[in-house]
């Protein structure tokens, strides 16, 4: 039998000591995975038109005009900018692609540098912040819509 001494002195097992390590680890991914926010992003060609004020053309799904009311800011050539929705277009047809799109046309203040008139550039579309834990369940187990 153990006495109260030789249990209060004995050495704690290996793989105890494994075990809460690994288990430390993951609470501290965890708790990371939590406080971590990101945007949902969408990468989309834009024609800027610079006369006074630029303008960028994009054309969108129609399922997609939505996004852009909800989006928190768009980023051109890796900085941010605010922008306002000037104009959306009717449904077009696009007979080569076969699909329907719209034409947004949003006004935006840019910098000297992209000032170019007649300019294609890459758009992301920043939105529906979320805590990157929320985003990774959402994806192993689906949206529930």
């Amino acid at each position: 039998m153990l006495s109260y001494d030789s249990f209060l002195y004995q050495k704690p097992k290996k793989y105890f000591i494994l075990v809460s390590l690994i288990g430390l680890i993951l609470i501290t991914i965890i708790i990371i995975l939590c406080s971590i926010k990101s945007y949902d992003i969408q990468k989309i060609n834009g024609f800027i038109e610079c006369e006074r004020a630029c303008i960028v053309k994009i054309n969108v799904i129609p399922e997609d005009v939505n996004l852009l009311n909800v989006a928190e800011f768009i980023k051109i050539n890796d900085k941010k900018y605010s922008y306002e929705i000037l104009a959306i277009s009717d449904i077009d047809i696009d007979y080569h692609h076969m699909i329907n799109y719209q034409t947004l046309t949003l006004k935006i203040n840019l910098d000297k540098q992209i000032r170019q008139n007649n300019l294609v550039v890459d758009i992301h579309i920043h939105s529906n912040k979320e805590p990157l834990m929320k985003k990774i369940i959402e994806k192993f187990i689906g949206k529930e819509e």
